[in-house]
């Protein structure tokens, strides 16, 4: 294995050689690479569609959701309800303005002139006026129309008294009409006899006719117009919040118009930053010129990558520009260690000379760590979530365009800078410096040298540092119990935007919140007792869950049935049919029950075959309650999965938001796999490059501990283990794996001193490289702290615990480790 090693330093050092011949061809190449590249992002296409990048495609919700959309298919056109929706679409949400009470007359009258406002808002399309009632989804025949509205002139008398209204649900004993109050009064206020007493929220839904495909583009310019009246009209006594896909759409675009802005002010305060660490006490020495060139080159590494991406028609999201900070943050530690390495060769010798043996210590370390993370990007790309693969197919291409401008477009900068160095031009001002200062800073470097690696390998200090490592990771493992998992539905979304309050106001005002498809794929008898008894079995475990509304609120065609059966007026009807023999009781469901007016709803619960003499497949409707948090809503997932799992009947499962949390207990498994994927991975190329048991068992180990201890963190931080804090964790692998790899190749590449000696040398060659890195990698996200959207504030966390973890580590831990390993090393007197 160590001729992969001699190969590659051999390789290098030929090739610093040779850029440091050819420095302008090397220089311009890449610009002219990413000058040709950047076209691509007029090709690019962002996918804003939330619930398709944030649920794993071979998770069971998905599936579940595919099947209850092609089995149950919502048609705009002839039916649609509230609780049989498979999507929140077109909601809106009233409050009084100071949280008063809703059922007030002058609240009321705003609420309506709201109804009239939208019902009545039309835009110009084809030389035509077209308005809700033009594109309104259909009732059986009628346009939709809200029952909260519908109840308004009655909700005057609830205060008094003089009129009487259930919740959570009201069933008219005229007509057997059911009218469920929990799906459009919130924080509601009942008497003994749960009777409506006070509401102070409402929600109210316009559904559209989106199955009509000549309707679509009318209806896609209606809800963009219509959003801008609603976010500009003010109300007296009302705030209302609302969601549909064009503001769902809009909030997550301005993502991107919100960061793009601050890349340049990150571009120029790592650069000053990287401009100012590579200055010395000599103005020949010094080298700011090259701290800029580590993030142009950077820069061009991302342009390149996205160009290139782009070009090829990869899948993008807006999340994805959060790799542009990444990038100039992280990938410019590299940078540090060429520097690094330039320094320690002989200033006597030629350019050419001292770019081959810089690039011969330096580049090797260099390629490992490239390595190491552009395959783990790869190994993102085979994700079951769609935001990780866009993330780690973006990750993976740009990472490869920065190691290459690394080694050509900025070792050519380093070539002249080492021209102008030998000419002994001013380092800002490339003017003749004739004071010499080369052995004081020599001296200097040694003193610091001795004092960093004496201090540190002292026998009180190292144990200090093992026991502070011990301790750290105590600490780590402890803070796991305060990690939660799971998505909230407004993690994608800016803080203050009007999705985020829409959602706060459904999960805080509402007891009751969307419905549980329950559904039986496969024929069975439901004219059999014991069947039905094991319906309403299945049903109550289901019910008995403590986020799942009792049986009072069970929409069930076979509820009904049985009910309006056992009626005087439904005995009457179906004399004649014997519902304890099946095909009578499928010809009195069809021919008696569906047809009544309150009963047609169920049309869209139940499918026959061709001949009607089997239903193939029956739906059930459960209401979600007191759902606060995703966490609650997690557990409901799982206890609901593991009741269809046990259950003797063919079910499937859907929930409105369940392919959103069910990451909640997907996410586990996933990150325990990255853990030990990225610790084999390292194990391998590590052993192909170098090929030393002992720092390859320490770089491993310090790489896991750090990702458990940032995970861990991360919850003592108030930041979840989801799929933002997921796509944070993969792209920060790499990162954790650099400086691990430098110091302990730096170390192994020592040969002819003793292990203390060999311990300070690697402190010496790359300490001040990786300071600068943790630093430069803090810099280059610390703007999204001004940011409003949990992705940013979530992401700069785990930034910054990796960044100081990996850093620490590297610095203390590495290099006490292997000083008492030192036992398995032949070593030699310097």
């Amino acid at each position: 294995m160590r001729i992969v090693q001699k190969y590659f330093s051999r390789y290098f050092t030929s090739l610093g050689e040779l850029i440091a011949s050819y420095p302008l061809v090397f220089l311009l190449a890449p610009i002219i690479i990413s000058a040709l590249l950047a076209t691509g992002v007029l090709r690019v296409r962002a996918n804003r569609n939330t619930d398709y990048l944030f649920t794993a495609t071979n998770g069971k919700a998905l599936q579940y959701k595919k099947f209850v959309e092609s089995t149950f298919p919502e048609n705009t056109s002839d039916y649609v309800d509230a609780f049989r929706i498979t999507k929140m679409e077109n909601l809106i949400i009233v409050t009084e303005k100071h949280m008063k009470s809703i059922i007030d007359e002058k609240v009321l009258e705003e609420i309506s002139v709201l109804n009239n406002l939208i019902r009545n808002f039309s835009i110009d399309f084809g030389g035509y006026k077209r308005n809700y009632s033009h594109l309104c989804a259909q009732n059986f025949g009628k346009c939709f129309e809200n029952d909260f509205v519908n109840l308004i002139p009655n909700l005057h008398q609830i205060r008094k008294g003089k009129y009487k209204l259930n919740y959570p649900f009201y069933l008219n004993p005229l007509n057997f009409q059911t009218i469920i109050t929990a799906a459009f009064l919130g924080l509601v206020t009942v008497d003994n006899e749960n009777y409506v007493k006070d509401a102070r929220a409402a929600r109210l839904f316009y559904p559209l006719d989106e199955n009509d495909d000549n309707k679509k583009q009318i209806i896609f310019e209606w809800k963009k117009s219509l959003n801008i009246i609603l976010s500009s009209t003010k109300f007296k006594y009302i705030n209302i919040s609302y969601t549909n896909s064009k503001e769902l759409s809009s909030t997550i675009e301005e993502f991107t118009s919100n960061l793009c802005p601050y890349l340049p002010i990150v571009f120029l305060i790592v650069s000053f930053f990287a401009s100012l660490t590579c200055m010395t006490d000599d103005w020949v020495e010094s080298k700011p010129w090259l701290g800029i060139s580590a993030c142009v080159s950077a820069s061009l590494a991302i342009i390149s990558g996205f160009g290139l991406t782009f070009h090829c028609g990869a899948p993008y999201a807006d999340f994805v520009l959060l790799l542009a900070y990444c990038i100039l943050g992280m990938e410019i530690d590299d940078v540090f260690l060429l520097i690094s390495a330039w320094r320690r060769t002989n200033p006597e010798d030629s350019v050419e000379k001292r770019m081959g043996k810089a690039y011969s210590e330096a580049a090797v370390s260099i390629t490992i760590t490239s390595l190491t993370s552009v395959i783990s990007f790869c190994i993102g790309i085979f994700s079951h979530f769609p935001i990780i693969r866009m993330f780690c197919i973006h990750a993976a291409v740009i990472t490869s365009f920065a190691y290459i401008y690394q080694i050509t477009f900025f070792g050519s900068c380093m070539a002249l800078s080492g021209y102008r160095e030998k000419l002994r031009l001013h380092c800002l001002f490339f003017r003749y410096v004739n004071e010499n200062r080369k052995t004081e800073v020599i001296r200097k470097r040694r003193r610091l040298e001795e004092s960093i690696g004496n201090i540190l390998l002292y026998n009180r200090t190292k144990i200090f540092v093992v026991l502070l490592f011990f301790l750290n990771f105590s600490i780590g493992i402890w803070g796991f119990r305060f990690l939660k998992f799971g998505n909230s539905g407004s993690d994608a979304f800016r803080k203050d935007s009007q999705t985020v309050g829409f959602l706060y106001s459904i999960y805080n005002y509402f007891d009751f919140l969307y419905p549980v498809h329950i559904v039986i794929d496969k024929p069975i008898n439901y004219h059999e007792k014991n069947v039905q008894k094991s319906i309403d079995e299945t049903l109550r475990k289901f019910e008995n869950l403590p986020n799942i509304a009792d049986s009072r609120l069970r929409i069930s065609w076979l509820k009904y049935y049985s009910f309006f059966s056992n009626k005087k007026i439904g005995k009457i009807l179906l004399n004649g049919y014997n519902t304890s023999e099946k095909q009578d009781f499928i010809n009195g469901l069809k021919d008696v029950f569906l047809r009544f007016p309150q009963a047609k709803q169920f049309t869209q619960d139940i499918n026959f075959n061709e001949n009607y003499t089997e239903i193939t497949s029956s739906r059930f409707l459960l209401i979600i309650k007191n759902v606060t948090t995703s966490e609650l809503e997690t557990n409901l997932v799982r206890d609901a999965y593991d009741i269809v799992s046990n259950s003797e009947l063919p079910i499937t499962i859907y929930g409105l938001h369940f392919h959103i949390f069910e990451q909640g207990f997907l996410i586990k498994k996933i990150t325990f796999n990255i853990a030990i994927i990225t610790s084999a991975l390292i194990f391998v190329i590590f052993f192909l490059f170098i090929p030393d048991i002992v720092s390859i068992f320490c770089v491993a180990l310090v790489v896991l501990c750090t990702i458990l201890e940032t995970i861990s963190y991360m919850g003592m931080w108030n930041v979840k283990l989801d799929i933002v804090s997921l796509v944070t964790l993969v792209t920060s692998v790499g990162f954790s794996i650099n400086y691990p790899t430098h110091i302990s190749y730096s170390f192994t590449v020592a040969k002819n001193l003793s292990v203390q000696d060999r311990v300070k040398k690697s402190l010496n060659d790359v300490g001040l490289p990786i300071f600068q890195g943790t630093i430069t990698t803090v810099l280059g996200v610390v703007l999204f702290l001004f940011h409003s959207y949990y992705v940013t504030t979530s992401g700069f966390k785990i930034l910054f615990l990796i960044a100081i973890l990996t850093g620490s580590h590297a610095l203390f831990v590495i290099p006490v480790f292997l000083s008492f390993f030192g036992c398995f090393y032949k070593s030699r007197k310097t």
